[in-house]
């Protein structure tokens, strides 16, 4: 049975939404929902849900999600690895199925609301990260969900992995915490450059050996960047490995 396809959804945890829908916006995200405590925004690829502070998360704070057509028809699909917890929770906002990787991290796969068709040609895209103890135990992880490898590194530090809309990149956690963050892929880096400063979004331009960044300062002063990057493969191209 083919498992039903994932929509890479991450969560960030913030009081400062209005500060977060701007900078989405200038990246062309469109709402889904607009309530303030969970405002689901969609680019061409991906989604990025901002929700309000609940006890125990930090500003800025970011969790890894997914989202599926078929929760149900996900849930009898999926087949975990052994150490992987996949199972049914139901709370006062619904019923999710939630997923505890083999490094610890917990995470929701949620049923998907509806979105405007993807474009042929997709300009921005959602690319969570995963920082986990075991790289290669984690991408397998992903790979058990539905998620395809489509470029190992080498050096075993990051893997990066495509689900249906959005990519994962999983990163050795160098001795930190186990977490997640978000990042955000465009086909045009000079288009985000312009559409950013258009929308009064200061940032830095960073040129390193693979090419330019743009570190856009988190809102809430969380002492982090969020990072939006040129992506030189079609985000529906081919796997590859170096």
């Amino acid at each position: 049975m083919s498992i039903p396809p994932l929509t890479v959804r991450p969560i960030v945890h913030t009081e400062h939404l209005r500060e977060w829908l701007a900078i989405f916006r200038a990246l062309d995200a469109r709402t889904l929902t607009g309530d303030p405590m969970w405002t689901e925004l969609e680019l061409d690829l991906g989604r990025v849900t901002l929700s309000g502070l609940h006890p125990g998360a930090s500003e800025g704070e970011v969790s890894l999600g997914f989202e599926t057509p078929d929760l149900q028809a996900y849930a009898d699909a999926v087949v975990p690895m052994d150490g992987m917890t996949v199972e049914w929770l139901t709370t006062d906002d619904g019923t999710s199925l939630r997923v505890v990787g083999r490094d610890g991290l917990t995470f929701l796969i949620d049923e998907r609301i509806p979105g405007e068709p993807r474009p042929a040609r997709p300009a921005a895209w959602v690319h969570a990260l995963w920082i986990s103890t075991d790289v290669a135990a984690t991408a397998q992880d992903l790979e058990a969900l539905g998620l395809r490898t489509r470029i190992t590194n080498v050096n075993g530090r990051t893997i990066d992995l495509r689900a249906a809309e959005g990519d994962v990149l999983v990163h050795v956690d160098d001795g930190g915490p186990i977490g997640a963050d978000v990042a955000v892929d465009v086909a045009d880096l000079d288009a985000a450059h312009k559409a950013l400063i258009d929308a009064g979004i200061g940032h830095d331009v960073i040129d390193e050996t693979h090419g330019r960044t743009l570190r856009v300062p988190r809102p809430g002063g969380a002492g982090s960047e969020l990072w939006v990057a040129q992506e030189d493969e079609d985000p529906v191209g081919v796997v590859k490995h170096f």
